[in-house]
């Protein structure tokens, strides 16, 4: 009887053992699994950012068309309202400009950025940046523009690149013409963008800087919009 009882304490003992083990073996598991789960999450997170970055825009400068009027040579003057953006998204002071011809040009120097950078949230090289030049019509010659700021002077302050090189606009040209200059500064692309659209007087367009690079133009409000409110939305 108590050989039998000490084999039965035996066994029971060996079965309680497996069982603790089976346990942790299944913790051990689900912990592994968790882990797994928890990385995959954040890996997902990190694209999604990384994809939102990519496709993000910001509003940098708002166009007002004031009239349009026939000029001497028959070609018709439109009259503009440039207005830049802040970084607080306040309308900037105005500055009047007169295009000759219907369809207006915007013409700036724009720095694109490796998209890794930009995905990643570069605080330095997280979204393109651009200088605006000058305006002209379809009816003039770009020449003829007056420029809309110095170039020591960009809409968008960027960081300085390697060590004593200098401030990113003071070597544009560089950035355009040598590979090994823009890779430095992890630049894609740099070139000059002037995009145009056809205006009517009363229009308000915004111009858009998107993340990746590229200046776009778009229709805020329509004449008659205008016309009822007496003012341009900011």
């Amino acid at each position: 009887m108590i050989s039998t009882l000490k084999w039965t304490k035996t066994i029971v003992a060996a079965l309680v053992g497996v069982l603790l083990l089976v346990i942790a073996q299944n913790r051990s598991s689900d912990t592994r699994l968790t882990a797994k789960v928890d990385a995959l999450q954040q890996e997902r997170s990190r694209l999604l950012k990384f994809v939102s970055r990519l496709s993000a825009s910001c509003r940098v400068a708002q166009v007002t068309v004031l009239d349009q009027l026939r000029g001497e040579q028959g070609a018709t003057i439109t009259q503009l309202m440039w207005q830049e953006i802040g970084d607080d998204g306040l309308l900037g002071e105005p500055t009047r400009v007169d295009a000759v011809g219907e369809v207006v040009y915007f013409e700036a120097y724009v720095v694109k950025f490796d998209h890794q950078f930009v995905g990643d949230g570069d605080p330095d090289r997280g979204t393109s940046v651009a200088m605006f030049r000058r305006i002209f019509g379809d009816r003039q010659s770009p020449s003829s523009a007056k420029p809309l700021k110095p170039l020591n002077e960009p809409l968008i302050t960027v960081a300085e690149g390697p060590p004593a090189d200098g401030p990113l606009w003071n070597r544009f040209w560089e950035l355009v013409e040598s590979p090994d200059v823009a890779k430095s500064y992890g630049v894609r692309v740099a070139q000059c963008e002037a995009p145009a659209v056809r205006v009517r007087t009363g229009q308000v367009w915004e111009v858009v800087l998107d993340a990746p690079g590229g200046i776009n133009l778009r229709k805020l409000r329509d004449a008659h919009h205008v016309a009822r409110s007496g003012t341009a939305s900011p």
